[in-house]
């Protein structure tokens, strides 16, 4: 079983030369979670949202969807987070969080008991820039290095969060130096290392046996592990938001590592190719439509696409 925890969310779509407004679920690590479940792996997510409209449609998106809503806790005297997505016009987006006096980086420690029956442990990035968050995120990265837990985090890095840039790198190479599976974009990597070389800032930011996953867009995707490198390319489609992409990959990458087993997994060349493989096509589906969510596949239509290439 996969244990996420993180970040779930309103995304308030605004479409580039239009006055429409949609919104849909999301927070990237529900996104995770989300992914995990349509290649149908066991995940439980654990967050919160206000008790409020926004937070009851989420409620009702996460019944929908299979996941077990009860771990998501509706607070009486929080709001829903909601994050304002613009969109260009090739599908890239920018955001803004609306997020005074919300509910994603507030969590019970009673669920910190799940920890016991997860084989890895999924961190998500926004509740560590609020001091209740980041101080939750370290009892989680404690309980489960006691229960010799795979922890993963997704840096998905937002530097405009934090009170400052101290304060942002100083927290997440926290969260990273304590991961054994980390899922990073190639501006993320350089921003964290300062440099501007693939290899130099690999070889930076690695610590020894750390798996770390590198999203290159529509290039594809790698593994850094053990200072070796193994690399997937994409499938193209017609992008029309990437909102989700990143995590629509990753979520299917955790499904597969936890299915063959954390030791099982990394030990095979061409499983791990075809895993990047098969996270490529769901992080490129995941474009296809407005909404985090709208266009992810569930596994078997994943493997159909996968064999027909």
């Amino acid at each position: 079983m996969i244990l996420v925890y993180g970040e779930i969310l309103i995304d308030m779509n605004c479409l580039a030369n239009s006055n429409q407004i949609n919104y849909f679920v999301g927070g990237a690590p529900f996104n995770v979670a989300y992914s995990i479940k349509k290649y149908d792996q066991d995940v439980t997510f654990v967050g919160s949202v206000g008790n409020d409209f926004f937070g009851t449609k989420i409620k009702e998106f996460i019944d929908n969807c299979g996941i077990e809503s009860k771990y998501t806790s509706m607070l009486d005297d929080r709001h829903t987070t909601i994050a304002m997505v613009a969109n260009n016009e090739d599908g890239e987006r920018t955001f803004t969080f609306l997020r005074d006096h919300t509910a994603d980086y507030v969590f019970n420690d009673e669920s910190l008991e799940l920890i016991a029956n997860a084989d890895i442990v999924h961190i998500g990035s926004l509740m560590i820039s609020e001091k209740e968050g980041f101080a939750f995120a370290k009892k989680a990265i404690k309980k489960a290095k006691s229960l010799k837990k795979v922890i993963s985090f997704d840096v998905n890095f937002r530097s405009d969060i934090f009170k400052s840039m101290d304060e942002c790198i100083s927290r997440y190479n926290y969260i990273l130096k304590n991961s054994n599976i980390i899922k990073v974009s190639v501006d993320e990597l350089f921003m964290l290392t300062n440099c501007n070389n693939l290899d130099e800032a690999l070889e930076k930011l690695a610590k020894p046996s750390q798996k770390i996953f590198i999203t290159l867009g529509k290039d594809g995707s790698m593994l850094y592990y053990n200072h070796k490198k193994y690399f997937a390319t994409s499938i193209d489609v017609d992008c029309v938001d990437t909102t989700g992409a990143g995590d629509a990959f990753y979520g299917t990458m955790l499904a597969q590592i936890d299915e063959y087993g954390v030791g099982k997994f990394f030990k095979n060349t061409n499983r791990i190719v075809k895993a990047l493989k098969i996270s490529n096509i769901q992080g490129a589906c995941a474009t296809r439509q407005k909404g985090a969510l709208s266009s992810v596949i569930d596994k078997k239509e994943l493997l159909s696409i996968l064999n027909s290439k």
